[in-house]
C-alpha cells in the first residue's frame, strides 16, 4: 500500500478537529473571555490545557493499550467495556447525535432565515442526517471525507470570524469583575473539562485507530508517529480557534453582564463585529460544526454496535439504524 505519511497526518489532524469542534465548543470560549476580560490569556491557557490537550491524551490513551476500549479497560474485568459502551450509546444515540440536528436548525438554520415552519425543520432534518449518513456510512472512508471536504469549509467560517476579531475589534481590553490570573486561569481549565470531550476522546480512539490500520500504519513507530502529528495538527487548530472567539469575548466585557446567555453573548457578538453577513458566516459554521459531530458520533456508535453483536449487524446496517 502506497502511503504518504503527511498528507495522511494533515487529513486526519483536521478530521480530529472537526469531530472534537462540535457546537456547543463554540459557546464556550467566547463567555469564558467575558469573564477574564483583559486577563484572557490565561484563561486561553487553562482552556488549552482541559479542552484540547487532555482530550487528545485520552484519545492517545486508548491507543498506547490497544486497538479499542475493550483493550483500555480489560485489565479491569473483561465485561467492564460493554457497561461503558452501553451507556455511551444511550448518551449518543439519545442525547448527542438529535441534539446536533436540533443545534443545526435552531442556531443555523433559523439564525440564516429566521423562524420557519415545523415542515422546514422535518425537511431539513432528513437532509441534515442524510448527508450524516453519506460521510458515516464507510469505516474506511469516513475519516478521509471529514477531514478533506468538511473540516477546510469549516475552518474558514471560523477563521474568518477570528481574523475580524483581531483585525477589527470590538473594543480595547477591559478587567472584569474577574481580573486575577489565577481565577481567569482556573474558569478556563474548569469550563474546559466541562465541555466533555475527554469523554469524546476515549470514544471516538477507535475511529482514528482503524483508520491508521487501514492506512497501513500498523508498526509500533509509524503508528506513534502518526498519533502525534494528528495530536499537533488537531491541537493546533483547535487552540487558534478557541483562542479567537475567547479574545472575541474578552472585548464585550463592556457591552454584556456576566450573567448573560452564552448563545446570545456569540451571535450578538458576531452581529456586533460583522453585521448580517457575520450572522450568516457564523450560522454556516454551527451547521458544519454539528454535522461533523454527528458524523463521527455515528460511525463511532456503528463499530460499537457491530463489536456488540460480533458482526452478526455489519457496521453500514448499525450506522444506518442509528441514524
Amino acid at each position: 500500500m502506497k502511503k504518504n505519511m503527511k498528507k495522511d497526518i494533515l487529513v486526519m489532524g483536521f478530521a480530529m478537529f472537526a469531530i472534537f469542534f462540535g457546537s456547543g465548543n463554540l459557546i464556550f470560549p467566547p463567555i469564558i473571555g467575558l469573564v477574564s476580560g483583559e486577563q484572557v490569556s490565561w484563561a486561553i491557557i487553562g482552556l488549552a490545557l482541559t479542552g484540547i490537550l487532555f482530550p487528545m491524551m485520552a484519545l492517545a490513551s486508548v491507543g498506547n493499550v490497544g486497538y479499542n476500549l475493550q483493550d483500555m479497560m480489560k485489565h479491569i474485568n473483561s465485561w467492564w467495556h460493554y457497561l461503558y459502551m452501553g451507556l455511551g450509546l444511550l448518551v449518543v444515540i439519545f442525547g448527542t447525535i438529535p441534539r446536533c440536528g436540533g443545534v443545526a436548525f435552531e442556531s443555523g438554520m433559523q439564525g440564516i432565515f429566521g423562524e420557519l415552519p415545523f415542515m422546514a425543520r422535518i425537511i431539513f432534518l432528513a437532509i441534515f442526517f442524510a448527508i450524516s449518513y453519506y460521510f458515516a456510512m464507510n469505516r474506511s472512508t469516513v475519516i478521509d471525507k471529514v477531514g478533506n471536504y468538511l473540516t477546510p469549509a469549516l475552518l474558514i467560517t471560523l477563521l474568518a470570524i477570528v481574523v475580524l476579531a483581531i483585525v477589527n475589534p470590538i473594543d480595547t481590553l477591559h478587567s472584569s469583575s474577574i481580573s486575577t490570573a489565577k481565577e481567569s486561569f482556573l474558569n478556563g481549565f474548569f469550563t474546559g473539562y466541562n465541555t466533555g470531550d475527554v469523554g469524546t476522546g476515549i470514544i471516538c480512539a477507535g475511529m482514528f485507530i482503524t483508520a491508521f490500520r487501514e492506512k497501513g500504519y500498523c508498526n509500533k513507530q509509524e503508528y506513534n508517529k502518526m498519533m502525534l502529528g494528528i495530536i499537533l495538527v488537531g491541537f493546533t487548530l483547535l487552540f487558534v480557534v478557541y483562542a479567537g472567539l475567547a479574545y472575541l469575548g474578552a472585548q464585550g466585557v463592556n457591552y454584556y453582564s456576566l450573567d448573560v446567555n452564552a448563545t446570545f453573548l456569540l451571535t450578538d457578538l458576531v452581529k456586533n463585529l460583522a453585521g448580517y453577513e457575520g450572522s450568516f458566516i457564523l450560522a454556516v459554521a454551527v451547521i458544519l460544526a454539528c454535522l461533523t459531530t454527528a458524523i463521527g458520533m455515528i460511525a463511532t456508535a456503528g463499530q460499537w454496535v457491530e463489536a456488540w453483536f460480533k458482526g452478526k449487524i455489519s457496521y453500514r446496517q448499525a450506522s444506518l439504524m442509528i441514524t
